[in-house]
């Protein structure tokens, strides 16, 4: 690739709304990190739209950071998602840290079981 820069930070957002449910997803990539900030619902009527974006977007990254905001909630399929997208890094070696602030998103994953999955900043643990 003579001649050319390749730039190594690329960001995407994306706004998303269903009925009354509304979501703003913004992913930005620096090097081998995601940073990927969720504004509103997880639940399963984001998933078909954003679970290929996610994946499409971190495939080469080694960790992510995931943010929920304070009202975010987050259903099973969000888990999923969330699994899914932790699963793809482990196997480049890497990890998903999970930062939650949210009174709601922090109690599902303490319902799910879930505190020991993932690596955590503020509020999860």
């Amino acid at each position: 690739m003579a001649g050319k820069t390749v730039s190594a930070r690329s960001a995407f957002s994306c706004n998303y709304q269903a009925g009354l449910i509304a979501m703003t997803i913004k992913i930005n990539k620096s090097k081998n990190h995601c940073t990927i900030k969720i504004d509103g619902d997880l639940t399963i009527y984001q998933m078909a739209e954003y679970h290929g974006q996610l994946v499409e977007k971190c495939n080469s990254a080694t960790s992510a950071t995931v943010e929920l905001s304070d009202d975010s909630e987050l259903d099973a399929a969000g888990i999923q998602l969330l699994i899914s997208l932790q699963k793809q890094l482990q196997a480049t070696g890497g990890d998903l840290t999970l930062q939650t602030t949210g009174e709601q998103s922090t109690k599902v994953i303490e319902v799910f079981n879930l505190s020991r999955q993932f690596k955590s900043s503020e509020g999860v643990n």
